[in-house]
């Protein structure tokens, strides 16, 4: 009896044994996924960026006026620009979200408004896509009055884009992208008849919304924009449209024939208005209700007549990838964390090599030798994470996007550049 209990035992234990071993095995063979967007591997050609630049160059058999829409519902939501057009050709750039695989332009006929429908690339590409309306579309007086302005909105007339900072450069935050978030919308008005008076051109311009929604870091830091491609020499004057006692947007360089660079004074005692909370509208706890958010309005005035030099600084302006939107540490000369690719403001080149350190890429600045950054523009009006929830907890499809940024797929709504769309709103401040 004693002799089958031993071995009865002896046959239990070497079978726990063998199961540990195989536990053991399987343990090995099946890594943990990442839990963290800072275990990730990215690859090279993953940009970050969610947006793309098209060109365009229409022309019409008659002076008339186009709407270019993202959506052939043809709304707000989705309309880029509309502008006067005629025989001669008119080249135009416009921002695209890099999900869009077509542009829909609207022009009159004498039955009513039609739409072509204008098949993009996929990248972005300095090739112009020529768009030559029918013979059937309606004429249009466009030298004066209201038919010769032209408006270009970004992200849309009716959306609104969204910002979102990490605040730790060069070493790796936490990635809840959330220790500068705002929302921003911007529309260009620009005189694009034949009419040789200057009054007219009084309207040339680029209006600057933005609402401050979070600021979840601990450092002093503020948010700037520097025009990469409009020189602050150009702009005629800095009007407050929608203002607020604590956040002023100021020009540093009125006058200087370089890049306009702006700060956002004032952050600082608004970081204060936090609700009770430790951050201002990264807590659930804490959550400051969206009307008591503070939203600036400025615009640029731009007077464009008789210079070609300055509507080219006009319209650069008007498009986001000249949007050097940046945070500052504290004054003129501090720290500066700028988006993948863009480049310090002339306050701060001169530190930026050694305060980067080894950690960076040498050919591309803002961006670390594995291909992390510190900050994405999108295109949408985005619920930013809540504090310390790594942005992959709070959209599902971003780890997706950020290591395969090149799928194919024949349906746009699921391709990894509409990663915004698949939130957790559990885990985000909306």
């Amino acid at each position: 009896m004693k002799t089958t209990h031993w071995m009865m035992y002896t046959l239990l234990g070497a079978t726990l044994a063998l199961t540990a071993c195989v536990e053991d095995d399987k343990d090995l063979s099946q890594p943990k996924e990442p839990e963290k967007t800072t275990d990730l591997v990215i690859p090279d050609d993953a940009d970050w960026t969610t947006t793309r630049s098209v060109n365009l160059s229409i022309t019409s058999p008659v002076a008339t006026r186009v709407a270019i829409y993202t959506d052939e519902s043809c709304t707000d939501a989705s309309l880029l620009t509309e502008l006067p057009v005629s025989e001669v050709a008119k080249n135009i750039r416009l921002d695209v979200a890099k999900a869009d695989r077509a542009l829909y332009v609207q022009y009159a006929t004498s039955k009513g408004k039609e739409m072509m429908n204008i098949p993009l690339n996929t990248a972005s590409t300095r090739a112009e896509t020529l768009v030559k309306l029918p013979e059937n579309v309606s004429g249009f007086d466009t030298n004066g009055g209201e038919g010769a302005y032209r408006y270009q909105w970004y992200p849309a007339k009716g959306e609104t884009a969204t910002l979102m900072m990490e605040d730790n450069w060069p070493e790796m935050g936490d990635y809840d992208f959330n220790d500068f978030v705002i929302y921003y919308h911007t529309q260009m008005i620009f005189f694009d008849g034949s009419n040789t008076e200057k009054d007219k051109y009084e309207a040339d311009g680029i209006e600057f919304e933005i609402t401050f929604r979070a600021m979840g870091g601990y450092l002093p830091y503020r948010l700037g924009l520097q025009l990469d491609q409009t020189s602050a020499k150009y702009i005629d004057k800095v009007i407050e449209i929608n203002g607020n006692d604590l956040v002023k947007m100021e020009l540093q360089n009125p006058g200087e024939d370089a890049p306009a660079i702006f700060i956002f004074t004032g952050t600082d005692q608004l970081r204060k208005q936090n609700n009770g909370g430790t951050f201002y509208n990264t807590e659930a706890d804490h959550q400051i209700a969206a009307n008591d958010l503070v939203t600036i309005k400025y615009r640029l005035k731009m007077n464009c007549f008789n210079s070609s030099e300055k509507t080219q600084a006009l319209w650069a302006a008007a498009t986001s990838e000249n949007q050097n939107f940046f945070l500052q540490k504290e004054k003129n000369g501090g720290r500066e964390i700028h988006l993948r690719g863009y480049e310090p403001t002339a306050y701060y080149s001169g530190s930026y090599a050694g305060e980067a350190g080894n950690n960076m890429r040498s050919d591309i600045k803002y961006c670390s030798t594995d291909n992390f950054v510190w900050g994405i523009k999108v295109p949408v009006k985005l619920a930013h994470p809540r504090e310390k929830k790594d942005i992959m907890e709070v959209y599902g499809k971003f780890r997706s996007w950020i290591t395969n940024p090149n799928p194919s797929s024949d349906n746009p709504e699921d391709f990894n550049e509409n990663w915004f769309k698949y939130l957790d709103p559990s885990q985000a401040i909306k």
